[in-house]
């Protein structure tokens, strides 16, 4: 949402009681898609978020699309209100759906390696025989 909030002040679309109803969706929106990665990198285990992203990414792709397509109408639409509603949701929706398959893979794969770190062994050259 706060990316949300900087594009609303950096292109001065106001708050209005069009766009105000857009925030419910974006954040039921923005849940479930985390919701739906995180559940099924638990199910899937370590290691496993490129798998989770070819299955559950494909999902979240279809709905999130969809309902950007379906706000995009409003976007045409000469009514102000309606006009930043459109607006409003679509750049919203993209942001859900970039933080879902980019940000949070890339924080579960952060917390993934500091979790289970590489044995500093295997990056050691070996020491010379020691001789008596």
């Amino acid at each position: 949402l706060l990316w949300f909030f900087g594009f609303m002040h950096i292109f001065d679309i106001g708050f209005n009681l069009y766009n105000v109803i857009v925030f419910p969706t974006l954040i039921g929106m923005g849940v479930a898609n985390t919701v739906h990665i995180l559940h099924r990198y638990r199910e899937e285990g370590a290691n496993s978020l490129r798998r989770v992203l070819r299955t559950t990414g494909k999902a979240l792709s279809a709905t999130s699309l969809t309902t950007m397509a379906g706000f995009s109408g409003l976007v045409i639409v000469r009514h102000p209100g309606l006009n930043s509603m459109g607006l409003v949701a679509l750049v919203g929706l993209a942001n859900c759906f970039l933080a879902a398959l980019v940000l949070l893979p890339a924080l579960l794969q952060v917390l993934e390696s500091r979790s289970n770190p590489a044995p500093q062994e295997a990056n050691r050259s070996p020491s010379p025989p020691s001789t008596p």
